[in-house]
C-alpha cells in the first residue's frame, strides 16, 4: 500500500513534500519563464536574441582580444585590442595632468575614501564631524592639491583666508538659530569676528587707504548707512516692545536680510571705484562683511527669554561697527606689524609655498576620468542644497522670493545643458569688466551646478507636496519655528519620498559631464576620442567607447544600487 492510498483518520494525514514541477530549478522556471504560452514564446525569443547577440560579444572581447603588447603591431584585430586601452590608461584617467605630480590626485583620492568608510559604519559616534569635513575642509583641501599654488593664488591667499573665514562665520552665526551649538559657536565666532579681517587690512597694496580711496560722495554715505546702518537699525528694533515681537518671530530672515545689506553697502565703493586709483578691491571684501554683519546680529536672536547671549552680543556688534569701519575708511599703522605684515612676513612665506611641492597645474591639462568625477561631484554636492532652497523658495508666502525661485527654475529647465556650457565658456567672459577673468572648469562647474538645482528643485518640491497637511499642523502645534519644522519634521520625510528622483538627477548629471568636451575640456569620454585620433591609433575608437561606456555604467550602476539600498533602510512604514 502506498502513501497516497494509505487510509489515515481525519487530521492525522502526514505533510506531503510539494511536486517536483512547483519548487527548485523547475519550479523557478515555470513560474517566471513558462507560466503561460506567451511567455514561453517571450522566452524562446530571448534565449534567441541572446545566443545571436552574448557568444560574438564574449568572443570579441575575452576570447580573440589581445592584451599584451605596446604598439598596433600587437593587435590581431580579429578581438578587441586592449592594448589601446593599457597604453592610454592613465590619458584616460588623468587628461594631460603631469605623470610626476599624481600622487597628488591619489592623495586625495585616499584621503576621501578614508573619510567615507567611517560614514557607512552604524556604529560611529562623529559621522556629523565627518561630514562637516567632508563639505567645507576637505575641498578646499582636494582644491589646493590638484591645482598648486599659482602666483596669482598666492597674491590672494589673505583673500582667500577672508573668504573661507567668512563661510565660516556665517555658517557659525546660523547654527545657533537651528538650536546647535549655541554657547561654542557664539564664542569661536567672536574669535573669528576679530581675527578674520586682519589679513586683509595689513595687506600691502594700493587701497589699503579704506574703501572710500577716491570714491565719490554718494557712494561713501551710502556704504557706510547700508553696511553699519542694517545691523545697528535690526538691533535697536530690539529695543522697542513694538518691534520686538515682530522681529522675534521672523529673527532669522531679518539676520539675512541685514547681512545682504551690509554686503551691498561694501559693495557701493567696490562699483565707484575709480581707475585712477589703481587695481579694484576683490570681492571677499563685502562677502566677509557680510558674514560679519551675521554673525554680529545672531547672537540676538538666541535665547532672548533667558538672556544667557547677551554679553556676546554686546561684544559682536560693537567688533563689527569697528571693523567696518576700518575696511571702510583704512586700517591705522598699528595694524601693519609683526606676523601681520604682509610684504615683510606673510609674502615671503607664501612665495616659498609656490616653489615648494606643489606647483601649479593648470585646469586645461586636467581630463580624463578625474575630470568627470570632479565635475560629477561638485555638482552633485552642491545642487541638493541649493534645489532645497530653491524648492522651499517656490512654495514661500513672500511673492519677491517665490517670483524670484520661479524664474530661476524656470530659466534653467528652458535651455539644454550644452547651450549653459557654450554661454560660460564663450558668452560670459565679453560681459566681464576688462581684465577680470574666471578659470574655464570654475565657470563650466558653476553652469553645471546650477543646471541641475533646478531640475533637483522639482524633484524635492514634489516630495514637499506629498507630506500630508497634519504634519506641517502638527510640528507648528508644537511651537517649532520654520527651521526647525523643516530640518526636522518634514524635509527628512520628503527627501525619503523623492530618493529614486534624487538619484536619477544625480545619474543624468553624471552622464551629462560628457558635454564639457564642447568646451574644450577633455573628460573621460573626450580622452577616449582624443586618443582615438592619435596617427598611430587610427581605427581603434570602437575599445575606447567600449571601455568608457563601461567605466560610466559601474558609477551609474552603483549609485542606483546605494539608492535602493537607502529605500530599504529607511522604508520604516507611514
Amino acid at each position: 500500500m502506498t502513501e497516497q492510498t494509505r487510509h489515515y483518520e481525519p487530521g492525522k494525514h502526514p505533510d506531503l513534500p510539494p511536486p517536483l514541477t512547483e519548487v527548485g530549478v523547475i519550479g523557478w522556471l515555470r513560474t517566471n519563464l513558462f507560466s503561460s504560452w506567451s511567455n514561453t514564446i517571450l522566452t524562446l525569443v530571448g534565449l534567441y536574441i541572446t545566443y545571436l547577440l552574448v557568444p560574438p560579444v564574449i568572443k570579441w572581447v575575452f576570447i580573440d582580444a589581445d592584451w599584451v603588447g605596446t604598439t598596433r603591431e600587437d593587435c590581431s584585430r580579429e578581438g578587441a585590442c586592449w592594448v589601446f586601452i593599457k597604453v592610454w590608461f592613465k590619458q584616460l584617467m588623468f587628461g594631460r595632468y603631469p605623470l610626476e605630480e599624481l600622487w597628488r590626485i591619489y592623495t586625495a583620492g585616499a584621503l576621501l575614501v578614508a573619510a567615507m568608510i567611517p560614514l557607512f559604519i552604524p556604529q560611529f559616534r562623529w559621522k556629523h564631524w565627518l561630514a562637516l569635513f567632508l563639505l567645507i575642509i576637505y575641498p578646499i583641501i582636494a582644491t589646493y592639491l590638484f591645482s598648486g599654488f599659482s602666483a596669482d593664488a598666492v597674491a590672494a591667499w589673505p583673500y582667500r583666508l577672508m573668504q573661507y573665514s567668512a563661510l565660516a562665520l556665517g555658517i557659525l552665526a546660523l547654527l545657533p538659530l537651528l538650536g546647535v551649538w549655541r554657547e561654542r559657536s557664539a564664542i569661536v565666532a567672536i574669535v573669528l569676528l576679530v581675527l578674520v579681517p586682519l589679513w586683509g587690512l595689513s595687506a600691502s597694496s594700493t587701497w589699503t587707504a579704506g574703501l572710500l580711496y577716491g570714491a565719490p560722495t554718494w557712494a561713501a554715505v551710502i556704504g557706510v548707512i547700508l553696511a553699519i546702518g542694517a545691523p545697528l537699525v535690526l538691533v535697536a528694533g530690539l529695543m522697542f516692545s513694538q518691534w520686538r515681537n515682530v522681529i522675534a518671530e521672523n529673527y532669522w530672515k531679518f539676520a539675512i536680510t541685514a547681512a545682504v545689506v551690509a554686503f551691498i553697502g561694501f559693495m557701493f565703493p567696490l562699483w565707484a571705484w575709480p581707475d585712477t586709483a589703481g587695481s579694484s578691491p576683490p570681492w571677499s571684501i563685502p562677502l566677509t562683511a557680510a558674514a560679519l554683519a551675521l554673525a554680529a546680529v545672531c547672537p540676538w536672536g538666541y535665547d532672548r527669554p533667558s538672556g544667557q547671549p547677551a554679553w556676546l552680543a554686546r561684544l559682536l556688534l560693537p567688533a563689527y561697527v569697528v571693523i567696518a569701519y576700518l575696511v571702510l575708511t583704512g586700517p591705522p599703522d598699528f595694524l601693519n606689524f609683526g606676523g601681520l605684515d604682509w610684504t615683510a612676513n606673510a609674502k615671503p612665506l607664501f612665495a616659498a609655498i609656490k616653489d615648494g611641492p606643489l606647483p601649479e597645474v593648470e585646469t586645461p591639462l586636467w581630463g580624463g576620468l578625474f575630470l568627470t568625477l570632479v565635475i560629477a561631484l561638485v555638482g552633485i554636492v552642491a545642487s541638493l542644497p541649493i534645489g532645497i532652497v530653491l524648492a522651499l523658495g517656490r512654495r514661500s508666502n513672500m511673492p519677491i522670493i517665490r517670483a524670484a525661485c520661479v524664474g530661476f527654475i524656470e530659466f534653467w529647465r528652458g535651455v539644454p545643458l550644452i547651450t549653459v556650457l557654450f554661454m560660460s565658456s564663450v558668452m560670459f567672459p565679453l560681459f566681464m569688466p576688462e581684465g577680470m577673468t574666471f578659470d574655464k572648469l570654475l565657470r563650466a562647474l558653476i553652469g553645471v551646478m546650477l543646471f541641475s538645482a533646478a531640475y533637483m528643485a522639482e524633484v524635492v518640491r514634489g516630495g514637499l507636496q506629498a507630506i500630508p497637511k497634519g504634519q506641517f499642523e502638527a510640528a507648528g502645534a508644537l511651537g517649532l519655528s520654520y527651521p526647525k519644522v523643516m530640518s526636522f519634521v518634514i524635509m527628512p520625510q520628503a527627501l525619503k519620498i523623492v530618493i529614486p528622483g534624487i538619484v536619477n538627477t544625480f545619474i543624468g548629471l553624471f552622464k551629462d559631464t560628457t558635454l564639457v568636451l564642447i568646451i574644450g575640456l577633455f573628460d573621460f569620454l573626450g580622452m577616449a576620442q582624443l586618443a582615438a585620433t592619435n596617427p598611430d591609433w587610427l581605427g581603434f575608437s570602437v575599445e575606447g567607447y567600449v571601455f568608457t561606456a563601461f567605466g560610466f555604467w559601474c558609477f551609474c550602476f552603483s549609485m542606483s544600487r546605494y539608492s535602493q539600498y537607502l529605500e530599504r533602510k529607511l522604508h520604516t512604514g507611514h
